[in-house]
């Protein structure tokens, strides 16, 4: 989802009148508050679990992509991306605790070929956003688009992760950590 808007920035200048330095700011925002999400991940795993910290933080990055792509003003798209940062950095947190149980599971290093479906993810949304632009499909419907389909996703997926025993869990968040 990231790519998919990182690759729409020129279109938030278009549309909404977002300057070269607001989307400086707004890119800032949304990684310093990433900072933010993780360390709600890592509460929401040691209390309860990584599946319910990663369900809860997909829901956020679909709702609010769909946010960014309705909201008009300024202030709402500042709130929005930074609400937006929380959720992606809820998302990777909790993303690396599920990849380091998997690889418990699996009894070997998997970790590689699990971030490298990020890339994979990374390269859909770039395509999902260049050929979004190729038909001259607008900022806010190719938005819309996208955090509908990916909180489909999310809701079809979400009972298949993997879902820790409390003792594996805290050790996972620790191993994240280093």
């Amino acid at each position: 989802i990231l790519v998919t808007i990182l690759s729409r920035l020129p279109d938030f200048q278009d549309d909404r009148g977002v300057t070269e330095g607001d989307i400086t700011l707004l890119l800032l925002l949304t990684s310093v508050i990433a900072g933010g999400g993780s360390l709600l991940a890592e509460r929401i795993a040691v209390r309860r679990s990584s599946t319910l910290a990663l369900r809860l933080a997909l829901v956020v990055i679909c709702v609010m992509v769909v946010m960014i792509g309705l909201v008009e003003s300024k202030p709402a798209m500042y709130a929005a991306f930074a609400l937006y940062g929380i959720g992606v950095g809820a998302t990777d947190a909790s993303t690396n605790m599920q990849g380091v149980t998997v690889q418990r599971l699996y009894g070997r290093s998997i970790m590689t070929s699990f971030h490298g479906m990020w890339s994979i993810g990374a390269i859909a949304g770039a395509l999902y956003a260049a050929g979004c632009a190729k038909l001259d499909i607008g900022l806010m419907p190719s938005l819309v688009a996208v955090g509908v389909v990916c909180m489909a996703a999310a809701l079809v997926t979400g009972p298949y992760l993997v879902r820790p025993t409390v003792e594996h869990e805290a050790s996972d968040v620790s191993e994240v950590e280093r």
